[in-house]
């Protein structure tokens, strides 16, 4: 998920490091659809800390069709426009920079995954 992802990057934590605890889509109508991801993250001392990540996708459909009944989510940006991490607003070169990050990130992840799958 890009969300999530984001936020590891912009955190610098390793997939280790960081736990997943909640994921809520919020949709209102043509506002931006809002994905907030919760998670936890423990420190070299082994304290637990909380926190969340919002990323707004605008929305971006001109009419409805049948893939947004079946797909809601369809109707919005496939890139957030905006983040918030822990409260904070990421700066958007840094949203954009992270971004393309996660991309390259994603595309590895996928390319070592049908490897695998071909050599079972």
């Amino acid at each position: 998920m890009l969300c999530r992802d984001l936020g590891q990057v912009l955190l610098g934590v390793a997939d280790d490091g960081i736990k997943w605890t909640g994921y809520t889509p919020v949709i209102q109508g043509y506002q931006d659809l809002e994905v907030r991801v919760s998670f936890s993250l423990r420190n070299e001392q082994g304290e637990q800390s909380h926190g969340v990540a919002s990323c707004f996708y605008p929305y971006e459909q001109d009419d409805i069709g049948a893939e947004t009944f079946e797909m809601p989510t369809a109707a919005y940006s496939t890139y957030p426009a905006k983040m918030v991490l822990n409260g904070e607003t990421v700066d958007k070169k840094l949203l954009a920079q992270s971004i393309n990050k996660v991309m390259v990130m994603q595309g590895k992840r996928a390319i070592e995954n049908v490897q695998e799958k071909l050599k079972n």
